[in-house]
């Protein structure tokens, strides 16, 4: 390896070949031409020639065979349950069935699969790298939906005996399952992952024409694909002459085996695979509050007035008081979801 200089591919030197045979066949012509107006006609189909080479460097790279597989589809997220009112609930004689849950949410539909490429037939005995074509990517399963919000309940009752006639459920709805990603497409596979192609070295040859003992002489060389038999390939693999000039007689002969070019298959890539959509939001149970008596009374902790006004009176003050406890489970009716803690509101 020479320093400072990058490998470049056998393509990209097959090319640069070329631009420098082009030059040098170019550079004879003029040379044997007498007429500058064919000297400058010759320099604007090299101009073309270049173009055109210019553009096939990178399109020779790597040839793709096959169509690529679609990618899948994401599945639909689940909706969202529904949620539960508040009520306010008086304990009596009576049974009472109330239920304060909220609904589940949905689960997230699954997605589907990427599709695998297709058309995989390798394109046979070609001159250039080829890769085959990418499967598809799986979809993302959808999201499930959140567990509706259950309803909180306020219990009057005038003797725990009642709470006994309330059956309640409040509990919250349940989270829905996320749904399944999709899974990843196969690409299109090698059958052949290696070969090689011969190239011979042929000398296009000129001979002026109404020149008496014109040597033929050699403007350029090029390289053509062959077997590497030299007597199959100069009886069989000559290749095509073109008129450049119509004031000389063209030939080629045959030089020999030049170069041999190593050329891969790769695979296609497999697809990405998706993902699984996210759980939903589990909701919690509602809460729960017992009042003993019909209403709830307005506090009064405090009361002014004059000494002389409170003598032999009495004077009603009330506090509320709200306690945290457990248990409500064994207080309310069989068959009762709930919380096991609740809030407890006395009045003092």
């Amino acid at each position: 390896m020479i320093a400072g200089f990058t490998q470049l591919k056998p393509q990209f030197v097959t090319h640069l070949g070329l631009l420098y045979q082009k030059f040098y066949l170019i550079y004879l012509t003029c040379v044997n031409i007498n007429h500058p107006l064919q000297c400058i006609l010759k320099l604007c189909l090299l101009a073309t020639i270049i173009n055109s080479l210019a553009v096939n460097v990178v399109a020779a790279e790597v040839q793709t065979f096959g169509q690529a597989g679609r990618n899948g589809v994401d599945g639909r997220s689940g909706r969202d349950g529904n949620s539960a009112s508040d009520q306010i609930i008086r304990a009596s004689e009576q049974l009472q069935m109330i239920d304060l849950s909220g609904t589940d949410g949905e689960a997230g539909e699954s997605a589907t699969s990427g599709e695998p490429a297709s058309g995989c037939q390798q394109p046979q005995d070609v001159t250039v790298n080829v890769c085959g074509a990418r499967g598809g990517n799986g979809g993302n399963g959808g999201n499930g939906g959140n567990g509706g919000n259950s309803g909180n309940a306020t219990v009057y009752f005038e003797s725990l005996s009642q709470l006994k006639n309330v059956v309640l459920r409040n509990r919250g709805g349940r989270a829905g399952v996320g749904g399944k990603s999709g899974q990843a497409g196969s690409g299109c596979n090698c059958t052949q992952p290696r070969w090689s192609v011969n190239y011979c070295t042929w000398a296009l040859m000129a001979q002026q024409i109404n020149v008496e003992k014109a040597q033929w002489k050699e403007i350029k060389r090029e390289l053509f694909r062959c077997t590497g038999d030299a007597f199959y390939d100069e009886q069989q693999n000559r290749p095509q002459l073109a008129i450049l000039d119509p004031n000389y007689r063209y030939g080629w002969k045959y030089i020999g085996l030049s170069q041999q070019r190593d050329l891969t298959c790769e695979n296609g890539l497999i697809g990405q695979p998706g993902r699984n959509g996210r759980d939903g939001e589990l909701s919690s149970y509602g809460q729960v509050l017992l009042v003993k008596g019909t209403e709830i009374p307005q506090e009064q902790i405090s009361y002014s007035n004059r000494v002389s006004l409170l003598v032999d009176r009495s004077i009603g003050l009330i506090k509320k008081n709200l306690s945290k406890k457990t248990g409500l489970r064994s207080l309310l009716g069989t068959g009762s979801d709930v919380r096991d803690s609740y809030r407890l509101l006395e009045t003092v």
